[in-house]
């Protein structure tokens, strides 16, 4: 069972709410925070110091800017919305005064645009765009050309690809015909869906590394999210920020399964966060194997090493953790203002069983189209 320490990330200038999206081999960290108007903001978290990232095209009162991948160069791809509430993806290169690229449109696009989501070493962008209908649909871009990335089991409601390693695998997830979502890997030509074996409304996968580690989240029976990890078979460990006691959804992993996303206090304000691989403690002396799996303790051992053994299988049968200070504002500071709905996933559309029918050209500009249900 992982063991992680865990750490806020609160951008300072992001009182309703902060989210960290994706993060590199160096441990930089790429995400958005939402300001006192509800606007959007990039940011990218490097050496300790968080840097605003706001495409010069963007228009706040329509969103605003949101950083949602970065590649081990540092290059971070993400979206803004313009005047017209339209999604144009960008690609973001030279640190902290780097330099904004509009992505041209996905040709199958119509006119609400394309949502970028994840970036490789190779340069190559995932993300999804919008049809005629205003459904969605996952792609890979290349540089220059466009491929579609859809589950043969999608229904009308479409796909969604958020993550792609430098192997070239690509998860995400799609909606069936019921309106039911499933995450998918996409790998040599070939879809796997991946259910989570404890989700009751649904599976999300965001995020791949180089090993082949996939991360995402899982909705349970009360609509409540719960990060995961998934290395292959039926291999699902549930990983929620201790914090997070109304959600947590984890949305990047890199190559040395650092693992970041956002959790939702009583509040429903959402927070960012990064959390690092410790490692397990060792067993004491005399545990065995069959101890430790069936949960057995010699009664001829001393009390204290019975008990020893004993905390070290209650740790093993559920996530541990460890948490540092956060790193920007405060949790109990940020977002005291905060409306009862949570107020940081704009940029992270996440299924739900019901989706809403208004056009988001018509609706207010922070929310997606895709809007959580109740």
């Amino acid at each position: 069972m992982p063991i992680y320490a865990y750490t806020t990330l609160d951008d300072p200038l992001g009182p309703l709410g902060t989210s960290a999206q994706g993060i590199n081999t160096s441990g930089q960290i790429a995400g958005y925070y939402l300001d006192s108007s509800n606007s959007s903001h990039g940011f990218l978290y490097s050496g300790g110091t968080y840097t605003t990232l706001d495409d010069p095209l963007a228009n706040a009162v329509a969103g605003g800017t949101a950083a949602n991948g970065i590649n081990g160069a540092g290059q971070i791809i993400g979206y803004y919305r313009d005047a017209t509430f339209k999604y144009h993806g960008f690609l973001y290169s030279g640190g902290a005064s780097g330099t904004y690229t509009t992505l041209p449109d996905d040709p199958s696009a119509g006119p609400l645009g394309i949502v970028p989501y994840g970036i490789n070493a190779s340069g190559q962008i995932v993300g999804y765009y919008f049809d005629g209908s205003g459904n969605e649909h996952g792609f890979s871009y290349n540089g220059s050309t466009y491929t579609t990335i859809e589950p043969p089991l999608t229904g009308p409601d479409g796909s969604f690809a958020f993550g792609i390693n430098d192997a070239g695998q690509i998860v995400g997830y799609y909606l069936d015909s019921s309106n039911s979502s499933h995450g998918f890997l996409y790998s040599g030509g070939n879809y796997t869906p991946l259910d989570d074996l404890l989700a009751a409304n649904g599976t999300v996968a965001t995020g791949i590394n180089a090993a082949g580690q996939i991360v995402g989240y899982y909705f349970d029976a009360s609509n409540h999210p719960h990060g995961f990890i998934y290395t292959g078979g039926n291999n699902y460990t549930t990983v929620d920020d201790p914090l997070g006691v109304n959600g947590t959804e984890v949305t990047g992993i890199n190559a040395s399964g650092q693992i970041v996303g956002f959790y939702l206090d009583s509040s429903n304000q959402s927070h960012g966060f990064v959390a690092t691989l410790m490692p397990n403690p060792a067993p004491p002396g005399g545990t065995t194997a069959a101890m430790i799996l069936r949960g057995t303790i010699d009664s001829s051992k001393p009390a204290s090493t019975r008990s020893t053994i004993s905390a070290i299988m209650r740790s093993w049968r559920r996530t541990s953790w460890a948490r540092s200070e956060p790193i920007g504002s405060s949790p109990a500071s940020a977002g005291s203002s905060a409306a009862t709905p949570p107020t940081c996933c704009c940029a992270a559309p996440r299924p739900a069983r019901s989706r809403s029918t208004t056009s988001p050209t018509t609706t207010s500009p922070t929310p997606p189209p895709w809007a959580r249900s109740a």
